[in-house]
């Protein structure tokens, strides 16, 4: 588990805070299972690890980032880290590129069911698989679609300039 928590702040650690897209603020992070769905480079992983760093800080123990391609899951498995996790009193688990996970879905719904204070938050570039998962978390997931960037966050990332966001609703 101390090689997941290494890993969780060298991840953390690196991301800037620099430039945040508005979806940060977007995403209710305090329900039990969220999804962040795109395509790839849309900037997901940046999103969640900005939330992390913004919300828990560098330090893992109370939240945990882990990147579900990693090497560590070849020996282990999430339900494995996930009650180990719950065991030292973690409460977030964010699972990052979850789709490269063989077993995701379902292990994802046990872990629910086993231990429902545990809040999980995802994310996904292989949308087809994400929609087709084997346990129907469908009733259960709050999901997010993150798009490339808007003309105005172009602007902001790549220029410099910032522009607020408007709504087209009439009041």
């Amino acid at each position: 588990m101390e090689t997941l928590f290494k890993k969780h702040r060298a991840l953390i650690s690196q991301v800037s805070m620099k430039i945040v897209r508005q979806l940060m603020n977007t995403i209710c992070w305090e329900k039990q299972l969220v999804s962040i769905r795109g395509s790839r480079g849309v900037g997901k992983t940046t999103l969640v690890r900005q939330y992390i760093k913004r919300k828990y800080g560098i330090n893992a123990g109370e939240a945990l980032y882990l990147v579900m391609d990693s090497m560590y899951f070849t020996n282990h498995t999430l339900l494995e880290v996930a009650e180990r996790f719950h065991l030292m009193g973690g409460k977030p688990l964010f699972l990052d590129e979850v789709h490269k996970y063989p077993t995701w879905s379902k292990e994802i719904k046990e872990i629910i069911d086993l231990w429902p204070d545990l809040k999980i938050t995802f994310t996904g570039s292989s949308l087809l698989q994400i929609l087709n998962a084997d346990a129907d978390l469908s009733r259960r997931v709050l999901s997010y679609d993150m798009a490339g960037l808007s003309f105005r966050e172009f602007l902001q990332f790549y220029k410099g300039i910032e522009l607020p966001s408007y709504t087209l609703e009439r009041c």
